[in-house]
């Protein structure tokens, strides 16, 4: 792949744990890297739905959470947008403030309903109603 995508973007997008870790063996700057378009590796798994992957590589970088894409979503909201409730049940359950992070006024919930993600958006306002504002 190009576009900045790193060997771990793809092993993380493939949901690909063994190769994530031999990856970072090899190189641990690979955690921070960002591609083109401002997605994390942990992007390309919450994009995908992997949460074992999202698992680990929150596990070796915390901070990934919080990130940014140049779109301004960060993993939840890909996660809410594309119906992957295992991640979001994850990502909400072990960060909750993670749900009150806005992408153009919208929260992961609206971007779930927006995108027709019913499953994902109802389980949002049954056990997060604060954050579905």
């Amino acid at each position: 792949m190009s576009d900045g995508w790193t060997p771990l973007h793809v092993a993380a997008l493939k949901g690909h744990v063994e190769m994530a870790e031999w990856l970072c063996e090899k190189d641990p700057s690979l955690l921070g890297k960002f591609n083109s378009d401002g997605q994390t590796p942990l992007h390309a798994a919450a994009l995908k739905g992997h949460v074992e992957m999202a698992k680990w590589l929150c596990e070796k970088d915390p901070s990934l959470l919080g990130k940014y894409n140049h779109d301004g979503l960060t993993p939840l909201h890909l996660a809410a947008e594309n119906g992957h409730l295992p991640i979001v049940k994850w990502i909400c359950v072990s960060d909750p403030k993670q749900l009150f992070i806005k992408f153009n006024k919208n929260t992961p919930y609206n971007l779930a309903v927006a995108a027709n993600q019913i499953e994902v958006a109802h389980w949002l306002k049954e056990n997060f109603p604060d954050g579905c504002q």
